[in-house]
């Protein structure tokens, strides 16, 4: 349940590039931190680890409604998850094998839609506390499970507008990225959040898109479109797409495993800012 939220060192790119070395010298970090003021994205890329942020940002949703809330026919016995009538309930209070401790609770809406199982997971103060890592949420996820005729999962559109949730400790580590910083707290509240996953029998193809805006805590708001291929030849990386990052800078992430396979992952931000993430 937590083997996706886990605390885990942010490993640091093999090759930082030298642009890193130039956003340093125009400020480093600091120069990334702008507070929101109420219009638009206002969020700006200054150096590797504002990227980092923003992409952990688009996952955390998808992993906290499918990883961190236990179904109760998983057999997992903490948080400690009660079928109901709608759907089902976890509740904290515990440690898990992990040592994890949770608490706090959410309550899933289990209802049939047109596309199939629709899910909807309303958190109050649901955390996980690992120690040296930490995840609360409080809000709603609504999301739609289907299954394909060859059995594996079809269209999962999720959305997450007014979710809160405050990461803190070494590392939350995401399919899609990490939010670093050893003892750093964040705060994510989603204006706007779509994300979807659409997967085809033959060849084996995932494709998944995220669109929204994130307020990053006292960072700013940072706008996001994502398109994110992966046909499994490479167990590293995404195979094809990329992220564009709106704020009061712009930047561009692409997926290059087709080519490339290092765990790395190239990045670029206006006025002629590079560099390289890596997750391995």
């Amino acid at each position: 349940m937590a083997a996706l939220l886990c605390g885990c060192p942010a490993p640091e790119p093999a090759d930082a590039g030298p642009s890193d070395a130039g956003a340093a010298d125009a400020g480093g970090g600091d120069a990334g931190q702008v507070m929101a003021d109420g219009g638009g994205p206002t969020f700006v890329f200054a150096n590797r680890d504002d990227v980092r942020l923003a992409l952990g940002a688009i996952d955390l949703p998808y992993f906290a409604a499918f990883t961190a809330t236990p179904n109760p026919d998983f057999g997992v016995t903490c948080p400690v998850s009660t079928r109901t009538s709608f759907g089902w309930t976890s509740q904290g209070g515990c440690t898990d094998a992990q040592g994890t401790t949770w608490s706090g609770s959410v309550v899933v809406h289990q209802t049939a839609s047109a596309m199939g199982a629709l899910y909807t997971f309303d958190y109050a103060a649901f955390s996980g506390d690992g120690g040296t890592w930490g995840v609360t949420l409080d809000g709603t996820i609504v999301a739609t499970v289907v299954a394909s005729s060859c059995g594996l999962p079809g269209p999962q559109p999720l959305e997450a507008n007014g979710l809160h949730a405050v990461v803190s400790g070494d590392a939350v580590q995401g399919f899609g990225g990490f939010f670093p910083g050893a003892g750093r707290s964040v705060e994510l509240s989603y204006v706007q959040h779509r994300y979807a996953w659409d997967g085809v029998c033959a060849p084996a193809l995932a494709t998944l898109t995220a669109r929204g805006e994130v307020e990053l805590g006292g960072r700013g708001r940072v706008a996001f479109d994502m398109t994110r291929g992966d046909d499994s030849s490479c167990r590293h990386d995404p195979t094809s797409g990329s992220i564009a990052f709106t704020g009061a800078n712009t930047a561009t992430l692409t997926y290059d495993g087709a080519t490339a396979c290092d765990g790395c992952l190239p990045w670029q931000a206006a006025g002629g800012l590079t560099g390289t993430l890596c997750w391995q």
